[in-house]
């Protein structure tokens, strides 16, 4: 319940919640696709936006993996009984399937997030070319990426 003052509602502020995160890539994306999210709130754009890119680089990874083996499925339907009745591919690790299914519940999650907050997105996209227009900030300032 919000706490009036002269009939204004008082303003609470909020402690940073990424203060000692510097946006470095974790091995989990959906941590990563979260955290993006508190750099924004935080107004953190720079640091969001590098690991957005991070992010959208591993899911693109991934969806390519996910072609790749969809098409080497087909392929390897296709070439079953060729030759002396052996199928022709190779015999490969067998990857564990609850770790696969939980690895592409996890990237659709993350896809899921992305596109429910795709304005906030887009609005991060404006403000960072916005910083980066100015001309005297560098990409690559860490000092610049941990107040801007």
């Amino acid at each position: 319940m919000p706490v009036f003052v002269n009939g204004v509602p008082r303003y609470e502020i909020k402690p940073p919640g990424t203060s000692g995160d510097m946006g470095e890539a974790t091995k989990s994306i959906s941590a990563d696709a979260a955290r993006v999210f508190c750099f924004i709130e935080d107004e953190r754009h720079l640091t969001a936006h590098a690991l957005l890119t991070d992010v959208r680089t591993r899911l693109g990874v991934w969806q390519e993996a996910q072609h790749a083996t969809e098409s080497k499925s087909a392929t390897r339907r296709r070439s079953k009984g060729i030759g002396f009745g052996l199928p022709h591919y190779k015999a490969g690790k067998k990857v564990d399937a609850a770790k696969k299914a939980a690895a592409e519940g996890e990237m659709k999650q993350v896809q899921e997030l992305l596109q429910s907050k795709e304005k906030a997105l887009d609005i991060l996209e404006v403000c960072v070319h916005a910083i980066y227009r100015c001309g005297y900030l560098s990409q690559d300032d860490l000092l610049t990426h941990s107040f801007v």
